[in-house]
């Protein structure tokens, strides 16, 4: 077993029926989650198209590769509104409420990957 799921580099090679990605762009994805058969641990990585997208200029592939599971429970904890999943670490449960323009959101921890995104 390889596992990891986050990645970030230049495409080798693309399938026939492939659009919009193409040899030699750079691209980043969360590969597979949640199941452990990412397999981005490894030096190279076969992917499906749907779990990459371009890179952006402005960011190098280091962090373009830890983004995804960042953005990913940022979101999930900030907009999907249906998470209510019970946390061994706190006998409350979360509360999910909708986040409207004169909403204030307290973002503890924002120093880390997942704050970072949810403050932005």
């Amino acid at each position: 077993m390889i596992p990891g799921t986050d990645v970030s580099g230049v495409v080798e090679a693309v399938a026939a029926d492939v659009e919009g990605i193409s040899v030699g762009d750079d691209v980043f994805g969360l590969l597979r989650f949640p199941s452990f058969d990412g397999r981005a641990y490894a030096g190279n990585v076969a992917a499906p198209a749907s779990d990459l997208a371009r890179k952006p200029a402005g960011i190098d592939r280091v962090h373009a590769a830890g983004a995804p599971m960042s953005l990913l429970t940022a979101w999930q904890f900030l907009i999907e509104l249906g998470h209510d999943h019970p946390s061994p670490f706190q006998a409350a449960r979360h509360r999910p409420m909708a986040l409207g323009t004169d909403t204030t959101v307290l973002v503890n921890g924002a120093a880390g990957g997942v704050g970072h995104f949810a403050r932005s």
